[in-house]
């Protein structure tokens, strides 16, 4: 034990220092020595607490981030049909357009010499005519509601034969890995009355992450 006074060592079981015989406060250490280590703990808690938290937090973040990107690529083919009827809804071509790769519009561009305007003119035309027709029947401030009746994904040979007919039309250098075939109905109502238009065998492919339109197969 060091004496606080003359700073030299003497017996741990000594009361008093050998040497200038000063009183230890063996409490008074000990009480140092407790407010030290009890501020270590103090110290050490917050830290294991605020990591833990981190990790929660970067999981939900993590979560989240891949429920967004799951909606934004598209990641079930029932999307397109979503996407297909706002578009008609509020005649919008920018939005009618996403439906499709854009390597089909790459093609319109380069082979067809097509610029920008009017390949969107010429992919967006039916989506034009289908807003006129709801229009015409249901009345100017028209409402649309789809229904998705089946999902049926394609073989492989079905799926081999659409990229041929991809690569032949469009000369695709592009591969979808995954197809579908859509049946759905979208209901139409307005002030002049309803209708109902019912689309069956929409094909639909997958592209990396996200689906699009295309065509039907040769058969």
């Amino acid at each position: 034990m060091y004496c606080e006074k003359c700073n030299r060592q003497s017996p741990e079981n000594f009361k008093h220092c050998a040497y200038c015989g000063a009183t230890f406060h063996k409490k008074k250490k000990e009480h140092k020595e407790n407010a030290l280590i009890n501020k270590i703990k103090a110290y050490r808690m917050p830290t294991m607490k605020s990591r833990v938290l981190s990790l929660i937090t970067v999981a939900i973040v993590l979560t989240i981030a891949a429920i967004v990107t799951g909606v934004l690529t598209g990641s079930k083919p029932d999307a397109l049909v979503k996407t297909f009827t706002n578009a008609i809804e509020h005649n919008d071509e920018e939005l009618f357009f996403t439906l499709f790769d854009e390597q089909i519009k790459s093609y319109n561009r380069e082979y067809l010499y097509f610029d920008d305007e009017v390949v969107l003119t010429e992919m967006t035309h039916a989506m034009r005519r289908s807003n006129e027709f709801y229009k015409l029947r249901c009345g100017e401030e028209f409402q649309l509601n789809y229904t998705v009746d089946a999902v049926q994904y394609i073989t492989e040979e079905e799926l081999e034969e659409i990229n041929e007919l991809l690569t032949e039309t469009y000369l695709y250098e592009k591969t979808a890995n995954k197809g579908a075939k859509l049946s759905f109905t979208i209901n139409a109502k307005g002030d002049l009355g309803e209708y109902q238009s019912i689309y069956n065998d929409i094909y639909a492919i997958r592209i990396g992450g996200k689906w699009y339109l295309t065509e039907k197969t040769k058969g």
